[in-house]
């Protein structure tokens, strides 16, 4: 059986999956700290929605790590992949 694996191809796109992840990241920490420095609400029901807010925020900033270890989990594979194909190529 012949495989053939274009490792270079493989590595684009996962530095392309991981700069989503960056940018995902990056715009969800931003959007959660404008909206916690927005100084133009205040009160019970401000302070409610904020608790909200960073509470709902936990679970994205925790989606954005997962997806950065996916990443990393995904480079390792590769590489150990690419190190076998390598060594039983020889």
């Amino acid at each position: 059986i012949m495989i053939d694996i274009d490792f270079a191809q493989v590595k684009t796109l996962v530095a392309d999956f991981d700069r989503a992840v960056s940018s995902y990241c990056t715009a969800t920490d931003a959007f959660f700290n404008e909206i916690n420095s927005f100084k133009g609400w205040e009160g019970d029901a401000a302070d409610k929605y904020l608790s909200n807010v960073n509470a709902e925020s936990a679970l994205y900033i925790t989606f954005g790590d997962n997806l950065k270890n996916f990443v990393n989990t995904l480079d390792q594979a590769i590489d150990s992949l690419e190190a076998t194909f390598n060594s039983a190529a020889k």
